[in-house]
Order: C-alpha cells, then sequence, then structure tokens
C-alpha cells in the first residue's frame, strides 16, 4: 500500500506546473494525500484501510465535517485522520462525479488550479458544495 500511495505522488508531481515548484507546498494536502490513497486502496473498501474504525469513531464524537486545511495537518494525534479525510473525499469524488473527472480535478490541483476553482471547472460545483456533499457521505459511513 505504502508503494502504491508514493508511485501517487511520484506520478503526478511532474504535473506540477515548474514555474510553481515554490508553490508545491501550497497546494491542498487533502487532494495530495488522499488522491495517493485512494490509488494505493484502488479497489478495495474503506474498511480496508487500518484509518477507518478510529476516523468513523472520530466522526462520532464531534467532527466539523470540513477537509482539512493545510494547517490542520501539523495537529498533533490527527494525521492518519486527515489522511483518512482526504481518502474519503477522493472517494467521494470519484463515486459521484466519476473517476475520469477525479483525475482531471487532481491534475488541475497539481497543475496549480486554485482548489475551488477546479471543483467549479471540473466538476460543475463550488467547492463548498462539492464539501457539503462529501460531509455527508461522511457522516453516512459513520452511520
Amino acid at each position: 500500500m505504502v508503494l502504491r500511495h508514493e508511485i501517487a505522488h511520484s506520478l503526478m508531481t511532474p504535473r506540477t506546473d515548474p514555474a510553481a515548484v515554490d508553490e508545491f507546498s501550497k497546494l491542498d494536502e487533502w487532494v495530495v494525500e488522499g488522491f495517493a490513497e485512494y490509488i494505493a486502496f484502488h479497489g478495495r473498501p474503506l474498511a480496508a484501510s487500518e484509518r477507518t474504525a478510529p476516523a468513523l469513531q472520530l466522526v462520532r464524537t464531534g467532527w466539523n465535517g470540513t477537509l482539512p486545511s493545510n494547517g490542520d495537518w501539523q495537529k498533533s494525534g490527527l494525521l492518519t485522520f486527515h489522511y483518512w479525510l482526504g481518502h474519503t473525499a477522493m472517494t467521494h469524488l470519484a463515486e459521484k462525479h466519476g473517476e475520469p473527472k477525479l483525475f482531471r480535478f487532481v491534475e488541475a490541483v497539481y497543475a496549480g488550479t486554485p482548489t475551488d476553482r477546479a471543483a467549479r471547472d471540473v466538476l460543475g460545483v463550488s467547492l463548498d458544495e462539492f464539501q457539503a456533499g462529501w460531509a455527508d457521505y461522511v457522516r453516512e459511513l459513520a452511520g
């Protein structure tokens, strides 16, 4: 799984706009890591991830329903939860909009398109609309 995850990073990094290499660290981590997790677990249910059970418990105990910001990834004890949230965002995106749009969305973000604009351009919804639908999806997973 780790190899697939890292290969996903390796395949997407060259798609980053060379003029914006310094901006790479500004890409939304939920997209970067979520996509890598999606590829790592491709064809397997979310339950196959060891992150799922503890993440669902966190959702049930008061999750705020938002995608993790880049600053959130530094919060102690929540790193695996944020990987899982990114993974579920990509899974939801593929289920709702289709895998070809998932790939186009991720490629647009890597190429430097702001995530909110990539959502509008590729998915036809605002990032807020996507996030709301995804939050409902995650809450349904948690029961």
